[in-house]
């Protein structure tokens, strides 16, 4: 039995496709040689054509608006049904500190009050810290007075304190 690859055009014996279940006669469209060396690629896309496809897609950068709207439509999808890999429901507190709000107050944080720790001074490695509780304040989650700029340590102790302050 006889085939005709897509690829070079040439007809060739069947075992000379490999096995693919999802087509018709369980063989591939092409034969093993243009399967596995592809050595009409180099003809069909130049070099400049590769590029330019990657360039596309490579660092694509969407405004905040848009960015929003995204948000805004999957949030929606999830509501409907239509998506069943997205929920509603969240399974841990840290997925509210993921969301595009959160991270647009950080920022907002960071220009205000600047890149350096208020306690320490220091410039690496910064938290930005709620002053008021995320979670026991969730009205004042995404307001500016409600954060300051704090290095990884400082920001340790401080929650330390809090910590030995209830238990004692």
């Amino acid at each position: 039995m006889k085939k005709i690859c897509k690829r070079c055009n040439a007809e060739k014996g069947i075992k000379k496709f490999k096995v693919d279940k999802r087509q018709p006669d369980g063989r591939t469209i092409t034969c093993r040689e243009c399967y596995t060396g592809n050595k009409l690629e180099k003809f069909i896309r130049t070099p400049e054509q590769i590029e330019s496809q990657r360039n596309k897609l490579l660092g694509r950068k969407y405004t905040l608006d848009h960015r929003l709207a995204i948000s805004a439509g999957q949030k929606l999808a999830a509501l409907e049904g239509r998506n069943p890999l997205k929920t509603t429901k969240r399974p841990h507190k840290e997925a509210d500190r993921k969301c595009l709000n959160y991270e647009i107050w950080r920022q907002d944080i960071f220009s205000k009050k600047g890149k350096v720790c208020e306690i320490c001074l220091s410039e690496d490695r910064l938290h930005v810290h709620h002053i008021k509780g995320f979670h026991k304040f969730p009205e004042l989650r995404f307001d500016p007075e409600n954060g300051q700029v704090l290095c990884i340590s400082c920001h340790m102790k401080l929650h330390n304190r809090k910590q030995s302050n209830i238990i004692n």
